[in-house]
C-alpha cells in the first residue's frame, strides 16, 4: 500500500496538476509538439524502460530550474495520481582517462522501494548519464540547468534528433531509459 498525503482521485487530478506542476505539464506538451522547444524553468521526462525498484516504467520525473533544485516524481496507480517531491543535482567527474562523466543525482524518500511522504530521511542516488543522447545533455546546457560547454563539445551529435536519458545508478546494475 502506498503511503502519502497526496492521494488524488480522477476528479482532483487536473486541479492538482495545476497546483503542483502545471508548468511541467505544459512543458511536456510543448516538447512533444515541437522537438526544438526549450523552456528555461522546467523539464519533464518519462521513464520508458527500467529495472529500478523505485523509478519504474511510466513514472514522470519533473525537474525545476530553481534555487532549491526541486524535483517531482509523478505516477498513476489504479487511476490515482501520486506526486512525490525530492531534489536533483547535476555534476560530473573525470575518470582516469580525463574523460568527463556526467551525473544526475536524485534525492528522494522510499520505504521498501516505494516513494513515501513519511518522516523517512531522503537518500541521494547518483546516476551516470554519459550514455544519454547529446541532444539531452545539450538541452540541459541550453536551459541553464548546467554549464557543460566542454562536455557537450566532446559528445557526438544524435542523428535521430531524439532526446533520451539513460541513467545508470552508480554501484548497481539499475538502468533507466527516459524520453522527453
Amino acid at each position: 500500500m502506498r503511503k502519502g498525503n497526496l492521494l488524488l482521485t480522477k476528479m482532483n487530478i487536473i486541479f492538482s496538476i495545476t497546483m503542483f506542476c502545471s508548468t511541467f505539464t505544459s512543458c511536456r506538451k510543448e516538447v512533444e509538439d515541437d522537438p526544438n522547444y526549450y523552456d528555461q524553468d522546467k523539464l519533464s521526462f518519462q521513464v520508458s524502460e527500467s529495472n529500478h525498484p523505485t523509478l519504474k516504467q511510466g513514472l514522470t520525473i519533473c525537474i525545476a530550474n530553481n534555487e532549491l533544485y526541486d524535483c517531482y516524481f509523478m505516477e498513476t496507480v489504479k487511476g490515482i495520481l501520486y506526486i512525490y517531491n525530492g531534489r536533483y543535482e547535476f555534476s560530473y567527474e573525470e575518470n582516469n582517462t580525463e574523460t568527463k562523466i556526467p551525473y544526475l543525482s536524485l534525492t528522494y524518500a522510499t520505504v521498501d522501494g516505494d516513494f513515501t511522504f513519511s518522516a523517512t530521511t531522503p537518500t541521494k542516488h547518483d546516476f551516470d548519464i554519459s550514455e544519454s543522447s547529446a541532444d539531452a545533455l545539450s538541452y540541459f546546457e541550453k536551459n541553464g540547468f548546467v554549464d557543460w560547454d566542454e562536455l557537450i563539445k566532446e559528445r557526438k551529435p544524435n542523428r535521430s534528433n531524439q532526446r533520451y536519458l539513460i541513467l545508470k545508478e552508480k554501484g548497481t546494475e539499475y538502468k533507466i531509459t527516459c524520453k522527453f
